[in-house]
């Protein structure tokens, strides 16, 4: 039985399918979230590497530049040699905050 007009999500499995396609794009690519302030997304996989290479800030620090991306660490073409904001991860450690 369908429930009364108007119907406004007419096939939820399809558009589910279809939400979960789009957020793993955009969990699994790189991209620009705001190209103007040099802001671009990087894949999951990739950010954990880089967290798992260069560890979390430590609590009590020094300040940390938190956010911040080399994008010599990017594929070539996507923006390389550049520093930029990192939107999917943290990725600075606390003795790299003055660079």
């Amino acid at each position: 039985m369908l429930p009364p007009e108007p119907r406004l999500q007419v096939s939820a499995p399809k558009d589910l399918e279809q939400y979960k396609a789009a957020q793993g794009e955009i969990l699994n690519s790189y991209g620009w979230v705001d190209q103007k302030a040099g802001v671009v997304r990087i894949p999951i996989d990739r950010a954990m590497d880089i967290l798992v290479q260069k560890g979390l800030p430590v609590r009590g620090a020094a300040p940390v530049k938190q956010g911040i991306l080399r994008t010599s660490e990017l594929k070539s073409g996507q923006g390389a040699g550049k520093t930029t904001q990192c939107h999917t991860a943290i990725v600075s450690r606390p003795e790299e905050a003055g660079e």
